[in-house]
């Protein structure tokens, strides 16, 4: 049973939807999720789907809530026979910061999808997940983390459509191809 700890799941961009397929390519746990930052932003179905299809639990702490019932409620929540729990939270969102400084919670690893920015969890994370290379890297030098390492970026199989096929052969590459498209901000 893995929880995922998420500031706010969107129907766009990149985080909402690698977590998606995490849930979606491990199919065999059962996962939950809890949202610490909502603010009332509609959560994607497809999401709520692929929890509930895992046999999982969907959490949102309500923004009304103040700091630190926010903090108890997710630990209240960590601490309900979890095996693992996975920060996917924003680099500035303290409140699992705040929630897991205690000893008696299941293990704790942070996804590092922020590598680049300042970012807080690596304190009371046991591992930090990484995706790149310069992650790695960034996390043992500029943060002194001692375990961290590569997980591969989550991919499933999503059924090709004719929109799909025109566009890889106007971009000149064999209906056969695989394509990946990786977009970020400037920022």
């Amino acid at each position: 049973k893995v929880l995922h700890v998420v500031s706010m799941a969107i129907d766009r961009g990149g985080h909402t939807r690698s977590l998606y397929s995490w849930i979606v390519v491990d199919s065999q746990t059962c996962h939950s999720i809890v949202l610490t930052g909502q603010k009332g932003a509609p959560v994607p179905d497809w999401l709520i789907d692929s929890v509930s299809r895992s046999g999982g639990m969907f959490h949102s702490i309500p923004s009304s809530a103040t700091f630190t019932q926010r903090v108890l409620d997710l630990r209240h929540v960590a601490k309900s026979g979890y095996d693992l729990i996975v920060l996917h939270h924003h680099p500035n969102d303290v409140v699992p910061l705040a929630a897991f400084a205690v000893h008696d919670l299941p293990p704790v690893a942070m996804r590092n999808h922020s590598d680049i920015m300042f970012s807080l969890g690596t304190s009371v994370a046991d591992v930090v997940v990484e995706y790149r290379d310069c992650g790695v890297l960034l996390s043992k030098v500029r943060r002194k983390v001692c375990r961290s390492f590569m997980l591969p970026t989550p991919m499933h199989h999503i059924a090709k459509s004719g929109l799909r096929d025109a566009e890889r052969r106007k971009l000149g590459f064999p209906d056969n191809a695989i394509v990946l498209l990786t977009v970020g901000s400037a920022y």
